[in-house]
């Protein structure tokens, strides 16, 4: 019985070393104002380290491409990645929705007609985020399959750059994020000038999930979550980064 007492508290020494653990979290790269690979801030990290650090864990983050999120959670480098759907084909313990990102198509202004729909894009130089084409969506795939002109870009400052340099008829970005890009492109003095543009929201709101290796963390996580949205820090969060339009909504 001494023994079985001793095995015991044992295992609720591990439980606890482990709850307090450091989890390590991928996350893309360009998703500023939403994840900021310098300051290590963002909308989006603000969350995620406070739903940890309400179940007891620490967040620790690194940063890849877009495209490699998911070779990273394979290795055991990772014990997680962010901004990631189901529909994306990668394989772990998704979480409960934590964000969404409002998707748009983004044109100068006048240039594209008002009852615009997403095969209107076919015969466009259209340019969209990284994997754009894995989230938006059947009739967008759909699109990119018969567009020879669409193109992504994996840094969305170069998206921003090629829709004011004159190279692309539209661009597909989420509206903070390409404020935040416009915003980038007038402190840097790059030789684009922003000018006027349209926004036309042809998309769902795209709800995002973590995922987890460990299903115990995506517990965890959920827990966290789901605490925070209780007691309204995550609406805090969420209030400093309100959008400030630049554009007009078709």
């Amino acid at each position: 019985m001494a023994m079985r007492r001793l095995w015991i508290l044992v295992a609720c020494c591990f439980s606890w070393a482990a709850q307090g653990a450091e989890v390590r979290i991928v996350f893309g790269q360009s998703l500023e104002p939403y994840v900021d690979e310098t300051s290590g801030k963002g909308l989006e990290v603000d969350i995620i380290r406070a739903a940890l650090k309400a179940s007891g864990h620490t967040l620790v983050i690194g940063f890849v491409p877009q495209a490699r999120v998911p070779l990273a959670l394979r290795s055991a480098q990772f014990d997680g990645a962010a901004t990631l759907t189901p529909d994306s084909g990668v394989e772990g313990a998704y979480s409960d929705v934590y964000i969404h990102y409002v998707d748009m198509v983004i044109a100068p202004k006048g240039k594209l007609q008002a009852a615009l729909r997403v095969a209107d894009l076919q015969s466009l130089r259209v340019v969209g985020f990284q994997n754009a084409s894995q989230y938006l969506g059947p009739d967008f795939a759909a699109m990119v399959k018969a567009n020879p002109r669409y193109s992504e870009q994996a840094q969305q400052l170069s998206q921003v750059r090629m829709l004011f340099g004159g190279q692309a008829d539209a661009i597909v970005s989420e509206a903070r994020i390409f404020e935040y890009q416009v915003g980038q492109l007038r402190s840097r003095k790059f030789s684009e000038k922003p000018f006027e543009v349209d926004f036309f929201p042809l998309f769902e709101q795209i709800p995002y999930r973590m995922v987890f290796r460990d299903p115990a963390l995506r517990d965890a996580f959920n827990a966290g979550l789901a605490r925070i949205r209780q007691q309204g820090t995550l609406a805090q969060m969420e209030s400093r980064y309100q959008r400030q339009p630049l554009g007009t909504d078709k």
